[in-house]
This record gives structure tokens, sequence and C-alpha cells, in this order.
């Protein structure tokens, strides 16, 4: 597997419900593990420890910790007699709601909450034989950027074959370089306003649910709650008003909570993370270009 490969599959198991039995083989399942090799470790002949948890000989020792524990889980897989025996090269506890982790021979360490530790998945590459420093280590953000344009991509092709033909994949590496140039300027600057290209790309692409009555009038209430806040703090301008680190609190919460009941009406609750967020407009927008592509438009 390569690290783009890793991370999609680091982020799907991010995404999932945690399940303290079977994360150890998902997570080494993650980093290219064959079925053979997860199958052996699930007898219990290899993977025998003083402490628990899943040895994967000469790679990492995992555990699954008690709630609040991780720290002590950590410390006790780095004093494990089979840990040392077998020449580990990480330890790696965690809860569902804390990942600690630690490379035994660097001492870097790792501590995080388990739904952001897609965001330091090169700390592991070694267990996938992909030897890094830690400049590359810490470019998570890149390879999960390349690895969702590289889904776009894809998806593109699946929808209209005839883009990846000799005729037309001059055009298509061109509207990629485009894409991927407004992004950069962007995030650089060069672009004047923090999301002048994806917020104008989002708001009109954006996949809105189906909604009732009683959501539309929460939301005109969260609305009305925001236009309240923002006139609380006249004549302080917008720019002003949402610069992060002066954001009026009143207006943070009100945004929060047109945030959170947007959330609820497409999935019931709010999104554990970013990665389920997207996954889930990804849905959308399938659901979306779908029906352009059978009827012509678009149902809401």
């Amino acid at each position: 597997m390569n690290a783009v490969e890793i991370e999609e599959a680091v982020s799907t198991l991010a995404a999932q419900p945690f399940n303290a039995e079977e994360f150890p083989y998902e997570f080494l399942a993650a980093f290219g593990n064959k079925d053979t090799t997860l199958k052996r470790l699930r007898t219990g002949n290899t993977n025998k420890s003083d402490v628990g948890g899943v040895l994967q000989i000469n790679n990492i020792h995992l555990l699954v910790a008690e709630p609040g524990a991780t720290a002590q889980a950590l410390a006790a897989l780095k004093a494990s007699p089979t840990t040392a025996k077998a020449k580990a090269k990480f330890v790696l506890a965690t809860d569902g709601v804390m990942l600690e982790a630690e490379d035994l021979q660097s001492g870097e360490t790792l501590a995080c909450s388990y739904s952001d530790f897609p965001n330091h998945f090169g700390f592991f590459l070694a267990l996938a034989g992909i030897s890094t420093v830690k400049q590359i280590r810490e470019s998570a953000f890149d390879i999960r950027a390349t690895s969702r344009l590289n889904r776009l991509y894809l998806e593109l092709l699946k929808d209209n074959p005839d883009w990846g033909s000799a005729a037309k994949r001059s055009d298509m590496n061109h509207f990629m370089a485009r894409l991927i140039f407004c992004f950069f300027a962007e995030d650089t600057g060069i672009f004047h306003g923090e999301t002048l290209f994806t917020g104008t790309l989002g708001w009109n692409t954006f996949p809105v649910p189906v909604l009732t009555e009683n959501n539309k009038a929460e939301l005109t209430r969260c609305a009305e709650d925001i236009f309240l806040a923002r006139e609380a703090h006249f004549p302080a301008k917008i720019a002003d008003l949402y610069d992060p680190a002066t954001m009026p609190e009143n207006l943070r919460a009100a945004h929060e909570r047109n945030d959170e009941t947007l959330e609820r009406i497409y999935i019931g609750r709010k999104f554990r993370n970013d990665t389920e967020r997207l996954e889930k407009l990804f849905e959308q927008y399938t659901v979306m270009a779908a029906a352009v592509k059978t009827k012509g438009k678009v149902k809401r």
C-alpha cells in the first residue's frame, strides 16, 4: 500500500464507531497487513503478552485501554518484557477517545484524540515499510489532500468515462491543475478572502437534505440568532466579527447552534469529525450527480 491508500484506510477506520475488540486488527489492516497475518494474530499463538493487547512481531504492540487510562496502558506496554523481546518499534494504546503512541527507537511520541489520528497517520508509516523523515511524517495533511483529489479524479472518470480518453485527457489534466491552483491560491492569500474559492464552490453545490417544516423553523431561528448576535456588536465590521481570534462568544455560540441543528438534520446527531462529515457530503454529492445524470435535474 502507498501513503495515499493508507490514509484512506485510516480515515475510514476512524470514521467508524470504535470497536475495542476489532480495532487492533483493523489498524494493522489499514497499514497493509495481509489477512493471513491477521488470522495468525487472532489465534493468539504469536501475540501473547503479559499486559494484553495485540503484538505484531518486530513492529507494534497495541492495547485497547480502559476508558481514561491510555497513558497508563502505554506505560505498561513500554515496560512489558514481551515488547522488548519482540523488538517492537511502536507501542500504541487507545480507549476510543484518546490515542497515544511512542516510537521506541526515536523516542518520538504521539497523543491525540481518536477522531484526529488520521491527521497523524504518517507517524506509523514505518509499519508499511515506508521509510520517512520527520518532515514527511508531518505532511499528513498534504497526503490527505492528495487522497481526496485522487478520489475526485476517479469519481469524475467513473461518471464520465470519455473524459479519460486520449482526446480529452489533456483537458481533464488542465481542469485538475486549475483546481489545485485554486486551493493553493486560497491557502496562500493569492485570492483575497479566506474562503473565496471553497466558499463559492461549497455554497453553489451544497447537497441540502430534505427539510421538513419543523427543520425550516429551527434553521430560521438559528439564522435570526446569528443576526441578533451580530447586531449586538454594531458597528463592528463583519471581518472583525469573524476573526477567529476575537470572534464574540455569543456569535460563536449562535453559529455552533446552527451547525449542530443542520448536522442533526443530516444524520440525527453531530458529526464525530471532519472525515465523517466529508464522507456524508460526498455521498450526497453522488446522489445529486446521479439525479442530474438520469433526470436532468436535482431532486431535493
